[in-house]
């Protein structure tokens, strides 16, 4: 994702769309970053394991259990 443009009156820093899984930062310069959805616990929380990738994540489960690791 490229830096969000500024100084264009036509289309303002607040106006940028990052990709799925990102966010944007408007300060000190606007810029997509990686948004960590591993915060939000989206993965089996005993069970399983969250990894976070860049603009997405990946639950597995722990050794000894079967499944996608996710919560359903």
């Amino acid at each position: 994702c490229l830096p969000c443009p500024s100084g264009n009156s036509s289309n303002p820093p607040q106006s940028c769309q990052c990709s799925t899984g990102y966010q944007t930062i408007l300060s000190p310069t606007p810029q997509c970053v990686d948004i960590d959805e591993c915060l939000t616990q989206p993965c089996f929380p005993t069970f399983g394991v969250c990894t976070n990738t860049p603009g997405s994540f990946i639950c597995q489960c722990l050794p000894g259990y079967l499944g996608d690791g996710m919560i359903s």
